[in-house]
C-alpha cells in the first residue's frame, strides 16, 4: 500500500478505537468530546486518534492479552454492543478477526506501507484466526486443499 492515514470507514474506526482515554485497569474509554463544528468529529480528531494509535505501538503500550515474545503486534477487530472497534494484541488472536500484523521492531514500516483498503477487506472476511504469525493473513484451510 501507499501508507499514510486511513480514509473512509477505516478512518472512522480508528477514531472510535483510539480517540479517548485508558482507564487504570487498561481498558479504553471512547470519547465523544469531538472538537469539530457542533461537537462533530473533525480532521484534527481523526489525526489525534491516528497519532495515538501510532504512539501506543511505538511505545509498546496499550495492548491487551499476553505477550508471546515473538515480536509482533496484531491489529484486531472486535465487536460489542457498542459496535465495531480495533485493539492491539501481542499474541495470536485466536477466534478473533485480525487485520494486520505489525513488526514490533519496525512500527514505522507498517504506517509507511499499509494498504487501509486491504484491512477493510479483511474486516469483512468470514474466517476467524486459528494460526501462527507466519501464516497470516491466510486461513489454515487452504493447505488442506493442496
Amino acid at each position: 500500500g501507499s501508507g499514510g492515514p486511513p480514509t473512509g470507514f477505516m478512518k472512522d474506526l480508528i477514531l472510535r478505537s483510539f480517540f479517548g482515554t485508558w482507564r487504570e485497569n487498561g481498558w479504553f474509554k471512547m470519547s465523544r468530546k469531538y472538537t469539530g463544528h457542533k461537537g462533530q468529529p473533525c480532521e484534527n480528531d481523526h489525526m489525534t486518534a491516528y497519532e495515538t494509535f501510532k504512539q501506543n505501538l511505538k511505545e509498546n503500550k496499550r495492548w491487551i492479552g499476553q505477550d508471546d515474545g515473538k515480536g509482533w503486534f496484531w491489529l484486531v477487530a472486535g465487536q460489542n454492543p457498542g459496535g465495531l472497534y480495533l485493539y492491539v494484541m501481542k499474541s495470536p488472536p485466536f477466534g478473533e478477526r485480525p487485520l494486520a500484523l505489525i513488526k514490533e521492531s519496525n512500527v514505522d514500516e507498517f504506517f509507511e506501507k499499509v494498504n487501509w483498503h486491504m484491512l477493510f477487506v479483511r474486516l469483512h472476511k468470514w474466517n476467524l484466526w486459528g494460526g501462527k504469525a507466519t501464516e497470516f493473513p491466510y486461513p489454515m484451510m487452504w493447505r488442506l486443499r493442496n
